[in-house]
């Protein structure tokens, strides 16, 4: 996949962003999924869900943030905080505006079983060309 900025390969943008002083970078790349660098310089590639139907992409950015930012923060691995933020967002992704309150309260154990045997992929060498 090709960068639009810059026609540069996806995982040159993280590259320049790291070069310009980014500690972590998430690039999300919608149905295409995401790619994660940490500081030590690993590289993720994280799938999007499988099997998801989509009703409304709105929000969805905002809610892989928000899933990648709370598993970080709760002391989760950078790659799995990916795996959360990928799963968050497939929950927004399969509702129509906001999601309904009951959902919002059973969010949580929802959450963990999508995210249970998901694996992000460690580039080994080369990046995967996405």
């Amino acid at each position: 996949m090709t960068d639009v900025w810059w026609g540069s390969p996806v995982w040159q943008l993280v590259d320049r962003l790291v070069d310009a002083g980014a500690r972590v970078v998430m690039l999300r790349r919608g149905a295409e999924g995401s790619l994660v660098r940490a500081e030590t310089g690993e590289m993720w590639a994280v799938p999007a869900c499988p099997g998801v139907v989509a009703a409304d992409p709105t929000g969805c950015g905002n809610a892989y943030c928000g899933g990648f930012l709370a598993a970080w923060a709760a002391g989760e691995r950078i790659e799995d905080a990916a795996v959360w933020g990928a799963v968050s967002a497939s929950f927004m992704l399969e509702t129509q505006g906001m999601p309904p309150p009951q959902l919002q309260g059973a969010f949580k154990p929802w959450l963990r079983g999508r995210a249970s045997g998901r694996r992000p992929v460690r580039a080994q060498g080369s990046y995967p060309r996405c």
